[in-house]
């Protein structure tokens, strides 16, 4: 888990600004969806070998790849704007990549007719390709890779060669390729994002907040906390007609 049960992301103390909660809560959402995303999708991606004539889990690897893309490009920008971060700054890492894939996901209804004179880029979904292994100190397994759509021209697809890297899980090197706008003009290229790299650096940022928040209120009684997820349940029976 990122965000741990007890951390100030889930149970703001309530000496915080009502402005500051809200903005909490919207990173901590963002996080916990991205880690969900990706827990199903690196499951999805390590038994699809396993079957591979079975297409199901295709259009739920893609779902999964975009919402770590679009989340993981909200964080940001929730942080840029809210904590006056500049846009450049190391501590997003991989996260400065997203907006133009996200961009190209949000105005989907646009690229459908702006790409059609674009045959060498990755198909309006995306593709993604991954290394899986039965056990991790495997030296063998299975390089994959799903372009998404119909193939109606040839394909310039390719996988990723795990030679010289450690591949240290069951599944590794989760790239994602896709297409963003190049500024305002009406050309595009192809974006290259590694799905399993989103996660360590949402890791590494998260981990900076819970430093702050250890520094920032060493000084103050913190004791009184918020409770979050609020859940309303009641027992009830239909009256029959």
């Amino acid at each position: 888990m990122i965000i741990k049960p007890n951390s100030f992301f889930r149970r703001p103390p309530t000496v915080i600004h009502p402005e500051q909660i809200i903005t909490l809560n919207a990173i901590r959402y963002c996080v916990d969806i991205c880690e969900m995303a990706f827990n199903r999708l690196e499951k999805n991606l390590f038994e699809f070998p396993q079957d591979s004539i079975n297409g199901d889990y295709i259009a739920l690897i893609f779902s999964d790849a975009w919402t770590i893309i679009n989340n993981g490009a909200i964080i940001k920008k929730i942080i840029q704007t809210n904590f006056d971060i500049d846009n450049n700054n190391e501590i997003f890492g991989c996260l400065r990549k997203l907006k133009g894939l996200r961009d190209t996901n949000q105005h989907l209804e646009e690229r459908v007719n702006q790409l059609i004179n674009y045959p060498k880029l990755p198909p309006l979904f995306g593709s993604i390709s991954w290394y899986a292994k039965v056990n991790k100190d495997d030296r063998k397994g299975i390089l994959s890779t799903i372009y998404s759509g119909t193939v109606f021209r040839s394909l310039n697809a390719s996988v990723e060669n795990p030679v010289g890297k450690e591949n240290e899980k069951i599944v590794n090197d989760i790239k994602f390729n896709g297409i963003e706008r190049i500024g305002r003009t009406d050309e595009f290229i192809e974006c290259s994002i590694y799905i399993n790299h989103i996660l360590k650096d949402l890791e590494y940022l998260t981990e900076n907040f819970e430093q702050q928040f250890q520094i920032q209120f060493k000084d103050i009684d913190v004791s009184e906390r918020h409770v979050s997820d609020l859940i309303v349940q009641f027992k009830i029976r239909e009256l029959e007609n």
